[in-house]
């Protein structure tokens, strides 16, 4: 059996696997109306890296690296840091009773929405990856499971990382990932939309015998879209699916799209081209603007892109899906020598007129170098750590060659 033989044959598996599966609970009648909200593009619900999860009160976060749940709350108030978990008598070490650690979840991705936190998690049996989304109440007293989207054989497929998860306008969009067990390097990979409201579950069509879906930082959403990069062999393409009339398109770009692209507005999108070429796309006239060599100006050679609608940031050794390239300030050559390199973020208008640049300089607030990633949220930046948040006002970001980051809270972890 060739190799596209045993890649469709698994394609075709999983969908039939996935079709069977769409088990919804905790359905009926007085079910709560949830809230359409906006997905904010420039703060991901990543796996990897804690989003900012801000309450009017105060701030959640799921200290996970790909592990169990393990859900926490940092009252602004008070700057207790507790448990979400409402129950006194609870050790919180990972029995399946408690509401913010639980060995039976593994984390792929977390996010706030609607007064509730929404987990992506994997629950694995004896035979089975089950792959759920969860509901956990603000104030930690329940955790339901909301939909069990996928259910695999675990003797043929493992469940394998996955990008962030999203929730907009009352859809969670939900990607997933699967390769073979066997010694056939094949995968299965999609988006399954699920509409808290409605309770409809869409899984996007399939990837097809030579296509895959772009990995890492290609999904997002604005107004009545859902954006995703799709690989067709060794191209890249753009498709969206309307929230409204329930269909799917791709966006005519030019030939250099590599799968780096960020959503400004209903009509703009800006995309990379190997760090070379940056380009602009406006959607009602399908037009495409070429600014060639725009990072060379900057010296710029991997650069990360991000917008909050009214700025383009440029990253330089500043990752903003939370994905790290390395070591903050240090640079690691193929030959495994290091150099120490500052790291900066460049801010443009939208009409891509310099705003300010800005140095990510650790030292003034860390002890030493580590990963990290940059969040936009509310008019303030957050530099987000496996260990702690800092944080500073927009205005000051702008305003000052080095931020003044100040820590906002620490995470706390436990292993169990």
């Amino acid at each position: 059996m060739g190799e596209n033989s045993k890649r469709k044959k698994l394609v075709l598996w999983g969908t039939r696997i996935l079709c069977l599966v769409a088990l919804l609970l905790f359905a009926g009648c007085g079910k709560d109306e949830i809230p359409i909200e906006d997905y904010v593009p420039s703060n991901p619900g990543t796996r990897t890296m804690n989003p900012i999860m801000k309450s009017d009160t105060g701030y959640y976060y799921c200290a996970i690296n790909r592990r169990p749940l393990n859900l926490h709350y940092f009252d602004m108030e008070s700057g207790q840091n507790i448990f979400l978990c409402s129950k006194p008598e609870c050790r919180h070490d990972g029995d399946v009773f408690c509401t913010a650690t639980s060995g039976k979840y593994t984390v792929r991705g977390a996010c706030y929405y609607g007064g509730s936190l929404y987990i992506n998690a994997v629950e694995e049996t004896d035979n089975e990856y089950l792959c759920k989304l969860l509901k956990v109440s603000e104030d930690g007293t329940e955790l339901e499971e909301v939909v069990t989207y996928q259910a695999v054989n675990s003797t043929s497929l493992w469940v394998s990382s996955s990008e962030p998860m999203l929730i907009h306008r009352g859809v969670a969009v939900l990607p997933y990932y699967m390769r073979s067990n066997t010694e056939e390097s094949v995968s299965v990979e999609g988006i399954c939309l699920y509409d808290l409201n409605t309770e409809e579950l869409v899984l996007l069509p399939e990837t097809g015998e030579d296509s895959q879906r772009a990995a890492y930082g290609s999904i997002t959403a604005y107004g009545d879209y859902i954006y995703y990069a799709v690989k067709q062999g060794r191209r890249y393409g753009l498709n969206r699916y309307s929230l409204t009339n329930k269909t799917e398109e791709t966006l005519e770009l030019a030939n250099a799209f590599t799968g780096d692209y960020v959503v400004v507005d209903d009509n703009l999108l800006f995309y990379d081209y190997g760090g070379k070429n940056l380009y602009e796309y406006h959607a009602q006239d399908k037009k495409n603007v070429t600014h060639s060599y725009f990072y060379d100006k900057m010296d710029i050679t991997s650069p990360f892109l991000m917008t909050d609608g009214t700025y383009l940031y440029v990253g330089e050794g500043v990752t903003f899906q939370s994905f790290s390239t390395g070591y903050l300030g240090v640079l690691v050559s193929h030959d495994g020598t290091e150099t120490e390199v500052p790291s900066y973020v460049h801010v443009f208008d939208r009409e891509l007129n310099p705003v300010a640049k800005v140095e990510i300089a650790t030292e003034n607030y860390m002890e030493e170098a580590v990963s990290f990633s940059l969040a936009i949220l509310d008019g303030t930046v957050y530099l987000k750590t496996y260990e702690a948040v800092f944080s500073c006002t927009l205005q000051e970001f702008l305003a000052n060659e080095i931020p003044p980051f100040k820590r906002l809270y620490d995470h706390i972890d436990i292993e169990f």
